[in-house]
This record gives C-alpha cells, sequence and structure tokens, in this order.
C-alpha cells in the first residue's frame, strides 16, 4: 500500500531504520484531510497567514513572544519537558508540527533530485520523549534538522512555537537560528510557571546572551517580543506590552 510519506521510507536502505520510520509514521503521521480541516485552521489562529520567513513576524498581534536560541525542533529534554508542562496546564489534548514549506529542500532517489514530502505529524500532549525520538534516524529526522523551519502549535490555539532553523541574520557568517514560542496573554502565567518547575540549564542560560544580537531587528522594537527574563530564565513581560 502507497502512503503519502512512502517515497521518504522507500529511500531508506537499512532495513531496521526503514521499519522504525514506517511504525513512527503509521502512529504520528498528520493525514492531509485532517491537516486540511483542522490543523491548518487552526495554525492561522496563532501564525500570520501572510508571514513567510525571518525577519518577517510569524506570530498574530494577540500573542506575546518569547525567542531563545534554537537549532532544532526541541533544544533539549529540558525545553520539551518544559513546553509540555505548559499545554497539559492548559489542557491542550494534542498538538502538531508542521514544516514550513517556504524553505525548500529535496531528496537524491534513482540518480535524480525529487521534492521532499513536507513533515507533518500529530501528537498526543502525554507524549514521552523516549516515543518522540522512537522512529529512528529517519522517523526523527524533523526533530534534528538544522535545514527545515517548523510550526508547532497545539489543539487549541493557545500557543504556538517556530522554529527558524534557516535564519542567518545579515552580518553573520554562522547560523543564527531561533525559537519563537508564542503565547496568548491569558496565558502567560502558565508558561511562567514552566520556566519555574524546569529551569534553565547551563547551555540555556549561556546562549540568553545572544537572543538580541541574533534577532532580526524587526523583533528588536516590538514591544509584544519578551527579551527579558529573571535570574532563573523566567520570561518578563515588558511594561510597554498592553
Amino acid at each position: 500500500m502507497t502512503f503519502e510519506y512512502s517515497v521518504i521510507v522507500d529511500n531508506v536502505l537499512d532495513d531496521d531504520e526503514r521499519k522504525l520510520a514506517e511504525n513512527y509514521f503509521a502512529k504520528y503521521w498528520l493525514p492531509v484531510n485532517e491537516l486540511r480541516s483542522l490543523w491548518l485552521p487552526m495554525r492561522e489562529t496563532a501564525f500570520r497567514s501572510s508571514q513567510d520567513i525571518l525577519p518577517d513576524m510569524v506570530f498574530n498581534p494577540e500573542y506575546v513572544v518569547f525567542p531563545k536560541i534554537g537549532g532544532d525542533i526541541f533544544t533539549s529534554i529540558q525545553d520539551f519537558s518544559r513546553l509540555k508542562s505548559f499545554f497539559e496546564e492548559i489542557g491542550d489534548v494534542t498538538f502538531a508540527v508542521l514544516q514550513n514549506p517556504t524553505v525548500e529542500t529535496g531528496i537524491w532517489r534513482d540518480g535524480g533530485f525529487l521534492p521532499d514530502p513536507e513533515r507533518r505529524f500529530h501528537y498526543p500532549s502525554k507524549i514521552s520523549w523516549n516515543e518522540l525520538m522512537s522512529g529512528g534516524v529517519v522517523g526523527c529526522e524533523h526533530f534534528n534538522n538544522g535545514r527545515k523551519d517548523y510550526f508547532l502549535f497545539g489543539d487549541q490555539g493557545k500557543w504556538g512555537r517556530y522554529v527558524a532553523n534557516c535564519w542567518l541574520k545579515p552580518g553573520h557568517t554562522l547560523p543564527t537560528p531561533l525559537i519563537f514560542d508564542g503565547v496568548l496573554l491569558e496565558y502567560l502565567p502558565q508558561f511562567q510557571q514552566s520556566y519555574t518547575r524546569i529551569p534553565l540549564s547551563a547551555q540555556e542560560r549561556d546562549d540568553r546572551l545572544l537572543i538580541e544580537s541574533w534577532l532580526p531587528s524587526e523583533y528588536l522594537s516590538d514591544s509584544r517580543i519578551i527579551t527579558l527574563a529573571d535570574s532563573d530564565g523566567v520570561p518578563v513581560l515588558p511594561i510597554t506590552t498592553a
């Protein structure tokens, strides 16, 4: 039987890796009908429909945005656990991971370069880190891919995450990947509490020093962007934000 993701798994030569990927995709791949009926409309609740890639402002104006250094969809187990703590607290049952199709990628197959199907998955909010990473190199490629951008968001539209892996700030010669967590203002206290429960790691503390030098200038001048944090890394809302 042929599935949308067959072009991905059929290109895997290792039998064990292909089996892992097939099982993973069968459980978590997001079918196109569900994508169109539920998740694309929900994506536009949080993200601007006219956005492209950075330096565009990706979130709608109702969301306050907390940026941090990126490189993967989740930068660590702590990062995943913190976000999971937050969306479980606000009652999300599922969340989606959708690749941004604006960033073009491809795969080599049968002597030619073919379009690489956009990765799109949905997961239960209670999924564990080990299960999230159980698809092998190919099945979980989207979690460890520095050349693609992604949208993450829950089934209620209360939060979103934009993973800007491909962002290179003008004037820099090395990658400057960023992650942006957007939260409706009324749920900011729960978002802050997730940082209280799971404090920043030493690496995250060091990374905070790079934020302002990596942010697009358009973001630095926007009062919705939370660039401040207390000594424990808990996001602090700027006074100028209504």
